[in-house]
């Protein structure tokens, strides 16, 4: 009875326009309707950081003898400092009446530095196609797609410098699988990252498949028994390849 006084109660709040998010947070009971969630992987060009992750590399190398190629592999978490394979986003924003499942990016920088100031490209492997819980609790594969990266935030990464063979083979792998089909646990932007680098013959990532960490807090606002699903998923995903690369 109270979560259905609860339900009514938000939904006239969201067509007042009261602020959705302070009633949430401030009701641990409440059970988010999971049609209502979409998924979000991290936020592209906004980083965290005073410079951007090229500029970064670029200053890194210029510190270093003879480099001629680079390749980074960076992660944006979805809580900083943790294995939590997503964060949960109550209300804000302009569409007030859905939430936001934040699962983060892997992605790369390939560095050309050869020239006396170098070049990058910067790729990340999403979904096509908007996702939503139902999409990641079933484990559903979409369409998939490369796009570009530049300036994405990031909170942990790791940089090789590799020759321009191993360059080639990470650029092939990018370009041969940049429309294969993207699944949330077989098939993701840090399963694609990882194998992007294996192609070039770098092993030494210590990026490793995991079984998902989720939020004990899941459990009431999206329902237990979605979660517990989630909880046995395992693979390679942002929260865990975040720590790994430390």
């Amino acid at each position: 009875m109270l979560k259905k006084l609860l339900s009514i109660t938000l939904a006239v709040a969201m067509i007042l326009g009261v602020n959705t998010y302070a009633f949430a947070s401030n009701n641990e009971n409440f059970t988010i309707d999971p049609s209502q969630i979409r998924v979000e992987h991290g936020s592209s060009n906004n980083f965290y950081r005073s410079s951007k992750i090229e500029d970064v590399i670029e200053k890194e190398a210029k510190k270093e003898k003879n480099v001629k190629y680079s390749v980074t592999i960076a992660v944006e978490q979805p809580n900083k400092g943790s294995y939590d394979a997503a964060a949960l986003k109550l209300g804000g924003g302009k569409d007030t009446g859905f939430k936001t499942l934040d699962v983060g990016h892997t992605f790369i920088v390939l560095g050309n530095h050869t020239k006396k100031e170098g070049s990058y490209s910067t790729k990340g492997f999403y979904p096509a196609e908007a996702m939503s819980l139902d999409d990641v609790l079933d484990k559903t594969s979409v369409s998939g797609t490369v796009s570009d990266d530049t300036g994405h935030k990031y909170h942990a990464k790791k940089t090789y410098y590799i020759t321009k063979s191993q360059y080639d083979k990470i650029s092939t792998y990018i370009s041969d699988n940049s429309s294969s089909d993207y699944n949330i646990v077989s098939y993701n932007c840090t399963t694609f990252a990882v194998k992007a680098l294996e192609a070039g013959n770098i092993n030494d990532t210590g990026i490793k498949e995991r079984t998902w960490q989720v939020p004990k807090s899941f459990d009431k606002k999206i329902g237990k028994e979605n979660v517990d699903k989630a909880r046995k998923f395992k693979g390679y995903y942002p929260g865990a390849a975040g720590q790994q690369l430390k």
